[in-house]
């Protein structure tokens, strides 16, 4: 009657689980008077456009930057190493695109979480 696949959970990529464990590795060090034990672990995804914005947000924070949501585009705006980056999210989008930089600001639009740490890491 249903399509299991529908109803089944995505496993999660490399990346993402590579996310993951570096949040909460921080996330423990930081609280270092909290035990370990009830910290909590935070899940992160790239299936929808709100739940990759969260992940670049964070990675952008562990990486040392800043970042937060847009309100005038589906993305993020941040600062990282000297760039003002502009990242526009379409989960749906089908192709490869390329960033595109003016002076200091870098534009791009990802699909999912690896071509944005990717590209992240390389910046």
């Amino acid at each position: 009657m249903f399509d299991q696949s529908a109803t089944t959970p995505r496993k999660p990529s490399p990346e993402i689980v590579e996310l993951e464990r570096l949040y909460n590795s921080e996330t423990i060090r930081s609280h270092r008077d909290i035990d370990p034990r009830f910290t909590r672990p935070r899940r992160f995804h790239d299936n929808s456009d709100s739940e990759l914005i969260f992940s670049i947000l964070a990675y952008i924070g562990l990486l040392g930057g800043t970042g937060r949501k847009s309100d005038s585009f589906r993305g993020c705006e941040g600062t990282l190493h000297g760039y003002r980056l502009i990242i526009n999210v379409d989960v749906d989008k089908k192709g490869r695109t390329e960033p595109e930089e003016v002076r200091e600001t870098v534009t791009l639009t990802v699909r999912n979480f690896a071509e944005a740490k990717r590209f992240l890491d390389e910046l």
